[in-house]
């Protein structure tokens, strides 16, 4: 497998030969709409506590809008390591 890149700064394309592939499209959690309803950090992202219990009575969170969660980078690499 192979995937063309191109340089930013150069406009250059080169090829490179690869096994994977990781595409990553952001880091802002899709959490807008809990604004205002649940505790939300700086970053958008849902304080939980160990059991991932939010602040609020019966509210859980989980995933990568989690604060402080491996983030699916981390997981998707596990299985190269």
């Amino acid at each position: 497998m192979a995937v063309e890149v191109r340089d930013l700064d150069t406009g250059a394309t080169r090829v490179l030969d690869v096994t994977g592939l990781f595409v990553l499209v952001g880091l802002t959690p899709n959490t807008e709409f809990l604004n205002g309803l649940i505790k939300l950090d700086e970053a958008g992202h849902v304080p939980v506590k160990p059991l991932m219990e939010t602040e609020t009575l019966g509210v859980y969170a989980a995933g990568d809008v989690r604060q402080h969660s491996a983030r699916q980078l981390v997981s998707a690499c596990r299985g190269w390591c």
